[in-house]
């Protein structure tokens, strides 16, 4: 039987308060991901039937939850984490793929006078595409209001 779908999740809870290697804010962990990914993506070249690829980040304490990163790719219509390696990746792994958008950041995400990041409308809702250097905001501050 051949592979039709995979689901890879990372989950994260009970985390103290201080980094630890895993979240949104942890620019190792944001690399690590994007490299699962790749590696993911990579593997489409060899898994011929696969229609379904998801890797996802659940950080069950996180306080922006619909920044969570993910990506997937279902029937080549990509969404999720993407970055140039990413991009390369499935250009080469599966070339009749593509991400059903490409954004540069999360969607009005600013700072207030305390460094606090403040969600923008767009952040509402779970963003389509999300680049992976658009965490380097997250690495800088303290706390999402």
């Amino acid at each position: 039987m051949k592979l039709k779908s995979l689901d890879l999740t990372v989950k994260n809870c009970c985390r103290p308060g201080f980094v630890d290697g895993s979240g949104i804010n942890d620019p190792a962990f944001i690399a690590a991901l994007e490299s699962l990914v790749v590696a993911g993506v990579s593997s489409l070249n060899h898994l011929k039937s696969l229609t379904l690829l998801r890797i996802r980040f659940i950080d069950l304490e996180s306080p922006m939850p619909l920044l969570n990163p993910f990506f997937q790719i279902k029937d080549n219509f990509c969404t999720g984490l993407w970055s140039d390696k990413i991009l390369i990746a499935l250009a080469t792994a599966r070339p009749a793929a593509s991400f059903v958008e490409l954004s540069d950041d999360f969607g009005g995400i600013s700072y207030d006078k305390e460094g606090k990041v403040v969600p923008g409308e767009k952040t509402r809702t779970r963003p389509l595409s999300m680049k992976v250097s658009s965490y380097e905001a997250f690495s800088t501050v303290i706390a999402i209001n």
